[in-house]
């Protein structure tokens, strides 16, 4: 409220708005309810709501007295007051804006980067002037100070811009709307359009692996994580990992491949390896770079090591034995035995697979089973069956072979023999032929000799056989004794005689006589005219040659 006196109208408890008619506390800098500046200058702002009647009626040349005043002058202003008069405001015709610049360039360091505004005040009365961003991103920090301007005065009114944020600010340029309001005459204000620019930060990607020492044992792959760092740098930064060795002995593999990692941020990405183990027993320390590149160029490059240790092979301790160690198979030609496989002495597991051979290549392997899982301190045993082909007769052969327990990698050989031998059956077969080759020599001696007569060999005597041809021999008196049958006996006696010597030559040579005079004998009679047809005499004795021959061949070879 406010009450009128002699000198004029004097503020009490409350302020009045111009912007908007609120009744406001009389300490108020700003209006409660549109926010307009109010705490200075009460007094133009009451007195510009008074009547012009009301002003007259209060001058020393219209005295009155202090009733009459109220009556007449306080209705008045209390009217003014609640009921404001409440005309648009053009922002042209209060104040006038000019930026010195229509750019700025933040730096990404924190400090503050200043833009000048020329600020004329173009109303009649005096005025305070506020700059402020609408709708500003988070990280970017604008201040200023309230400018307080006489009408028709100007001042320059500094705008202060920095970066305030945790992680780097993207790089990049951003425009934004740059209020200048008017303090007293809401809603008067003139927008400025303003760039921000967040320069480049050209800071490079940085490596890193986790762990920085990779160990593998007894496997082929190691894996491992490479972490991509851009937590310096304000721009995105797309790169292709690869990786390399001086040995060209591991293989990389990345997941992913290529990254894109945004300002300030950071990616990991996940690698695996693979080598070839080093040899049982051994370790092998590899050097390892990895390289990001980005475009054309080479960003970063860490280095890693792989440790890479194999462990003692259970080979080295393995132990193999063939039980038994000579298989002797006499005439025959298949036989098996065991292949023991014993870890005892061993720390780890065995996968072994079993084989075996021989220098001849000539034995046949089967092993049931052909493969065993052997762990430590245990002995384990599989069949193998061995087949050969038979060896000469009379003779014996003694082949060697060997079995091979295997991983792989390396193998633990034992070696064994097979023997086999065959007696010689020549020389009795010898004996047999050339004992029935005489027996049958004799028996056809006594059987006839001819189809059509059933004479013996031993009625052809010496005197017969001159009578074919009407002549007559003279032995002595033995004609009638001296006979075919005769001969043919002596002859199977010297055939059988021939067995008493090694080279079987008597017996052949009785057995070719004994043919030749048979024959000669049955084509003398046959020139004799008689029937030479040979009956079962000659057949048998034909087949008792036969078969002595055939024996002194045994004993020739």
């Amino acid at each position: 409220m406010s009450r009128a006196t002699g000198e004029g109208v004097v503020a009490t408890s409350t302020t009045v708005c111009e912007a908007c008619g609120a009744v406001n506390a009389v300490d108020a800098t700003f209006c409660q309810v549109c926010q307009a500046f109010v705490g200075w200058d009460r007094t133009a702002t009451i007195g510009a709501v008074i009547p012009e009647a009301a002003t007259e009626a209060a001058t020393p040349d219209a005295p009155a007295d202090e009733a009459s005043i109220e009556t007449r002058v306080l209705p008045t202003v209390l009217a003014a007051i609640d009921h404001p008069t409440r005309q648009p405001i053009e922002s042209s015709t209060v104040l006038d804006v000019q930026a010195e610049q229509d750019r700025v360039s933040v730096p990404i360091s924190g400090a503050s980067a200043e833009v000048a505004l020329m600020i004329t005040n173009r109303s009649d009365i005096v005025d305070g002037y506020e700059a402020d961003v609408a709708g500003a991103p988070d990280w970017l920090r604008v201040e200023s100070e309230a400018l307080r301007l006489l009408p028709g005065t100007w001042e320059r009114l500094v705008v202060r811009f920095r970066i305030e944020a945790a992680t780097p600010v993207a790089a990049g340029e951003l425009t934004i709307r740059l209020r200048v309001r008017s303090l007293t005459q809401s809603p008067a204000h003139r927008i400025v359009p303003l760039v921000v620019v967040v320069p480049v930060v050209d800071a490079p990607v940085q490596l890193r692996t986790e762990p920085s020492v990779v160990r593998i044992r007894d496997i082929d792959v190691a894996r491992f994580v490479v972490v991509v760092d851009n937590s310096s740098a304000n721009r995105p930064a797309r790169v292709r990992l690869t990786g390399t060795d001086p040995e060209l002995a591991v293989g990389f593999h990345f997941d992913p491949e290529v990254v894109t990692i945004g300002p300030g941020e950071s990616t990991r990405v996940q690698v695996a390896t693979t080598s070839r183990p080093p040899d049982p027993g051994t370790e092998i320390t590899r050097s390892l770079s990895i390289s990001a590149t980005e475009g054309t160029g080479r960003v970063a490059r860490t280095q890693l090591s792989l440790v890479h240790t194999a462990s003692p092979s259970p080979m080295a301790t393995l132990a193999v034995q063939l039980d038994p160690s000579v298989l002797r198979l006499g005439s025959g030609r298949h036989g098996s035995a065991r292949v023991v496989v014993d870890n005892r002495r061993g720390h780890s597991a065995a996968r072994v697979r079993l084989r075996g051979n021989d220098p001849e290549n000539v034995v046949s392997f089967g092993f049931e089973p052909p493969e065993l899982s052997v762990g430590p301190g245990q002995v384990l045993a599989t069949r193998v069956r061995m087949s050969t082909p038979r060896p000469p007769g009379g003779r014996e052969v003694n082949r060697s072979v060997t079995i091979e327990v295997t991983d792989g990698r390396t193998s633990v050989t034992t070696g064994g023999a097979i023997i086999q031998s065959i007696g010689d059956r020549r020389p009795w077969v010898r004996v047999v032929l050339t004992l029935l080759g005489a027996v049958a020599m004799i028996i056809g001696a006594m059987l006839p000799l001819r189809a059509v007569s059933a004479r013996s060999s031993f009625a052809v005597n010496a005197d017969a056989v001159a009578g074919l041809f009407d002549s007559q021999v003279d032995l002595v008196g033995l004609e009638q004794l001296v006979s075919f049958g005769l001969v043919i006996m002596v002859l199977a006696g010297l055939m059988a005689f021939g067995l008493t010597g090694r080279s079987g030559r008597l017996t052949r040579y009785a057995a070719v006589l004994a043919v030749l005079l048979t024959v000669a004998l049955l084509v003398t009679i046959g020139v004799a005219g008689r029937d030479a047809a040979p009956g079962a005499g000659a057949i048998v004795i034909g087949l008792g040659v036969v078969l002595g021959y055939v024996g002194g061949l045994l004993a020739r070879r």
